[in-house]
């Protein structure tokens, strides 16, 4: 399936079986260009991808072909949700909130996420970030650490992961 990139259009995609929130990053032309630069280590730099020589997108299974000019970019959705958390990790946001402020309002605003019949922690959205706080009951009382994702889904499997860490250790 070839089809043009346009932030205005959406194109018809059923037969991903991404989340939503990624395939919507698949096709942001501002995205492809920061993880393709990021992929080809010119992120920030003077030779790093233009979202206007982005021309079409192709996705067989798990990896994305991006057509750049003359030729394509192949790179696996799962490598491409990869370098977009390091790119959103290094990008800080102007309206930055401490941790102890994340989690006071996590505690009280935020989703909670519950697995197998246990509250793994909470998803919180703040201006265009989403953190997740999870939640680990200990000898002491509860204890919290935090992390920020560019989208709920990536937010809520790393709760997921993170509940499985901590199970592997006790």
């Amino acid at each position: 399936m070839v089809a043009q990139i346009d932030r205005t259009v959406q194109v018809p995609s059923q037969s991903l079986s991404v989340p939503s929130e990624v395939r919507g990053l698949l096709y942001d032309k501002e995205v492809v260009a920061k993880v393709l630069s990021w992929d080809s280590f010119s992120y920030g730099t003077e030779s790093a991808y233009k979202p206007e020589n982005i021309g079409a997108v192709s996705i067989n299974e798990d990896i994305v072909w991006y057509r750049i000019g003359d030729g394509a970019i192949p790179i696996s959705i799962d490598q491409f949700v990869c370098f977009w958390e390091q790119i959103q990790a290094i990008e800080k946001p102007s309206d930055e909130l401490s941790t102890e402020a994340i989690i006071e309002i996590a505690k009280s605003e935020g989703t909670a996420i519950w697995e197998h019949g246990c509250k793994l922690g909470y998803i919180i959205r703040r201006g265009s970030w989403f953190y997740s706080v999870s939640e680990v009951l200990g000898l002491k009382g509860f204890k919290y650490s935090v992390a920020r994702h560019g989208s709920s889904f990536l937010a809520q499997e790393s709760l997921i992961e993170q509940s499985w860490e901590c199970e592997e250790v006790a």
